[in-house]
């Protein structure tokens, strides 16, 4: 069986500590952030993110700034964008209360006269 290392188990229990700073791989960084790490490895070549320390190997190390960029980056990229202010409603024309009350009154006489019609059906 494979054990899989626990990138945010990590990250909590390294808060109170006066060791060195937490280094993450990409892998690890990913499964902390929640993303894949193809999509960290853009965000270094984009320029989203400063460039993270390496092994001698070659291998990418990220510290906690990474952590908190690709966060803050996240959350801003996310976020719905505010709906534009609504304009003050302008209050209707004279017209257009003339034609409402013109709709109304004959909404009015048509279901009267259809009540009287119905009525008129039913004592037949």
């Amino acid at each position: 069986m494979i054990k899989v290392h626990d990138a945010e188990a990590d990250h909590q229990g390294s808060e109170g500590s006066g060791s060195q700073p937490r280094l993450y791989t990409t892998r690890q960084l990913g499964r902390l952030v929640g993303m894949h790490p193809n999509t960290i490895k853009g965000f270094l070549k984009e320029g989203w993110l400063h460039e993270p320390c390496r092994t001698p190997g070659g291998h990418r190390r990220f510290d906690e700034t990474h952590v908190a960029a690709i966060l803050g980056r996240y959350r801003t990229l996310h976020e719905p964008p505010s709906p534009p202010p609504k304009p003050p409603e302008a209050p209707p024309a004279p017209e257009e209360l003339e034609a409402r009350r013109f709709i109304r009154a004959r909404l009015l006489e048509f279901t009267a006269g259809r009540e009287k019609r119905a009525a008129a059906r039913r004592a037949r």
